[in-house]
């Protein structure tokens, strides 16, 4: 697996179109791996690619950015959108854009946080599910 990452739709420059970039990256990629004595043009049996067109796509994605909300001052730590919507009565959120952050660590964190929230509404009771 190669992850090569791109910009998200609104931060591509205009006039470039993905299916560009991964014909560069992919020969880029391919060229250093044998630079370094690794060659694999001829040896790939199953190759995918999923760029932002595919993150907005198939995961209604905002612009195709896969790491979440900008990192911004104002979407940094704290200030990111909290795990429970407080004016929804059990609605509560996970993953890269609410808080604690984006990466695989943070969102499993989120999703504990979650959890801790949903047992400690549910009540005393809840512990024992």
């Amino acid at each position: 697996m190669v992850l090569f990452p791109v910009a998200n739709k609104a931060e591509l420059q205009a006039g470039v179109e993905y299916a560009d970039l991964v014909e560069w990256s992919r020969d880029l990629i391919l060229r250093r791996l044998k630079e370094a004595g690794v060659d694999l043009e001829g040896k790939i049996e199953v190759e995918a690619v999923t760029d932002p067109d595919a993150w907005e796509s198939e995961y209604n994605l905002q612009n195709g950015a896969a790491f979440g909300l900008a990192h911004g001052l104002d979407q940094l730590g704290w200030f990111r959108p909290r795990n429970k919507d407080e004016s929804r009565c059990g609605v509560y959120y996970v993953g890269a854009s609410t808080h604690p952050g984006n990466g695989v660590p943070l969102v499993f964190k989120s999703a504990r946080l979650v959890c801790e929230r949903i047992l400690e509404d549910l009540g005393p009771s809840a512990n024992e599910m």
